[in-house]
């Protein structure tokens, strides 16, 4: 509809008005005209049967005079109803094709046996005493016609012949009737042709047809060239004006000329917003070269704090890089010191002593944890942070993660297991960055279960996905649904109070992400709120390299 102009659709509505008024208008005229035209058949064919009734009661009356001489003593002149009746009849239809004969249930003539029209408005007379006339357009002798058949009454004199006593010969030597008074004497049938009442109709509905189509043409080019006048015109004009403002040219449209009063209001009301953009657009230049320079000194500043902001996060991250690498020295050697100190105190049995030396060292675990931690997200943050990818045996990584892990588990009474099925093909992968994801992950799962918990690391070959699953599953305080995906975040921690009863800086898990990615590896976590949480950590089958037999490899505690 987008593309079809105004002028065809007013085109294609008026003729779709036209069509149907004028189908409208056919309907209506045909019923009208077929109505009028069976009503003046019905007219005329009872014009006919008045006029034999007339002729039919006159022989009546007149009967004695031609059949009876002067001495009163019968004289056969065969002037009788029936015969007279015959003879009117086609006396009557002589110069036309009409045909008018009498007719009964038991005709004492063979012709006038009546048939299917006949017998079934005869049976309505029969049935229905007050209806004298039935009419209607029915087929004879193969082909249409007006049929019209109306009930004949019985006469005083008619009992003469067709009276009692039933079966007695009348003076024509026919058997009487027994007819009464009551009775129905028959019926007179009309039959018409429709040649004539067909020529009426189409002639009426030729020249209605003519004075509608007259009448609508004239009437639809009016409106037509009325709406062409007073709103096309105008609007072309709009149309043209709104293609010079496409191009930049604020010409007003001329007001001159008659239009509707709508089309009036809408031209005047385009000038105004031409005008107004006009002003608008000269103001906006000005505007717009105002912005230009202020853009380009912005720019110019925003290039010099970018360089200030590089240079502070080299700065930043080359600090915390020194830091944490002079900071590792020191503690490591504090490390040493307090095993070393714990061992002679087991020997002396001095639990106390050993108990503090513990505390010592899993504190040191804890702060060297953290300082590997800020060490690895800012080497990320530098873009120095480098993968080395090599054939890596994942037994040979969870032997690693005992000796630092198993120690941190025991001083909290917590149980850390580990199991390897023996099926776990050599994956491809950075064995320290490895490492750095579980330790960080045992770490944050020893820290999060209570006293008497359980944590354990099961690392499985998945057929179904070819890949290698890493589950770090514990009985801890587990995480609510909506935080399970921001603890990746960086420095996040899930409550204040949380915050303050466990020590971390919040990069762990983050870090553990951003090495996982490094590697080509999926880190999610499945988690219920008060009953534990297990970390997964999936590595595709693009980077497994063999894989190994059925079984379980080790189940360590």
């Amino acid at each position: 509809m987008r593309k079809i102009g105004l002028r065809m659709i007013i085109i294609l509505a008026l003729t779709l008005v036209f069509s149907l008024s004028f189908t409208g208008f056919i309907i209506f005229d045909q019923y009208s005209v077929s109505k009028r035209g069976q009503e003046s058949l019905v007219e005329e064919a009872r014009l006919f049967a008045d006029a034999m009734d007339a002729v039919w009661k006159f022989m009546d009356f007149a009967q004695n005079r031609y059949n009876d001489d002067s001495e009163e003593f019968y004289q056969e002149s065969n002037l009788y109803c029936a015969i007279v009746g015959k003879s009117v009849g086609a006396i009557f239809s002589a110069d036309n094709d009409y045909k008018i004969r009498y007719t009964n249930f038991n005709p004492r003539n063979i012709l006038d046996t009546p048939d299917d029209f006949e017998t079934k408005a005869m049976t309505v007379f029969k049935n229905n005493p007050s209806t004298r006339e039935y009419y209607g357009i029915a087929e004879f002798d193969g082909q249409d016609v007006f049929r019209y058949v109306q009930a004949l009454e019985v006469e005083e004199s008619c009992l003469d012949c067709h009276g009692d006593p039933v079966g007695e010969l009348d003076v024509t030597g026919h058997e009487k009737e027994g007819w009464t008074l009551t009775s129905m004497g028959g019926a007179i049938s009309i039959i018409m042709p429709l040649d004539f009442y067909d020529s009426a109709i189409r002639d009426s509905t030729r020249n209605d047809l003519f004075y509608v189509i007259v009448n609508t043409t004239i009437v639809f080019s009016l409106i037509f060239l009325s709406i062409t006048f007073f709103i096309l015109r105008p609007l072309d004009r709009i149309k043209e004006s709104v293609g010079q403002l496409r191009q930049g040219e604020f010409a007003p449209i001329s007001t001159e000329g008659y239009q509707a009063r709508e089309i009036n209001e809408l031209i005047e009301g385009f000038n105004d917003m031409a005008k107004d953009l006009k002003s608008s657009y000269l103001s906006l230049e000005e505007q717009v070269d105002s912005r230009t320079q202020q853009l380009i000194q912005a720019n110019e500043t925003l290039e010099q704090l970018n360089d200030r902001l590089v240079q502070e996060v080299k700065y930043k991250s080359d600090f915390l890089s020194m830091v944490s690498h002079e900071l590792r020295t020191p503690l490591t050697s504090i490390l040493v010191l307090a095993q070393l100190h714990k061992e002679e105190a087991a020997t002396r049995h001095n639990v106390k002593l050993q108990r503090a030396w513990v505390e010592i060292e899993k504190n040191c675990h804890s702060l060297l944890g953290m300082i590997n931690n800020m060490l690895g997200i800012a080497r990320s943050d530098a873009g120095t942070e480098q993968v080395n990818l090599d054939f890596m045996d994942l037994g040979d990584v969870v032997s690693s993660l005992k000796t630092t892990v198993l120690p941190i588990a025991q001083s909290t009474g917590v149980s850390f297991t580990s199991q390897i099925d023996s099926d776990v093909p050599l994956v491809r992968g950075d064995f320290e960055k490895t490492q750095r994801m579980l330790e960080n992950l045992a770490h944050n799962a020893i820290k999060f279960t209570p006293e008497g918990g359980q944590v354990k690391l099961q690392i499985q070959y998945d057929k179904e996905t070819d890949s290698v699953l890493i589950r770090m599953a514990d009985t801890g305080m587990g995480i609510a649904q909506e935080d399970q995906e921001r603890i990746f975040d960086r420095f996040v921690q899930l409550d204040s109070g949380i915050t303050r009863r466990f020590n971390g800086s919040g990069l762990g898990l983050a870090l553990v992400r951003d090495y996982a990615t490094m590697q080509g590896y999926e880190v999610s976590v499945k988690s219920v709120l008060g009953e534990g949480s297990t970390f997964v950590i999936r590595i595709p089958s693009e980077a497994l390299v063999i894989q190994g037999s059925e079984g379980e490899k080790a189940d360590d505690e």
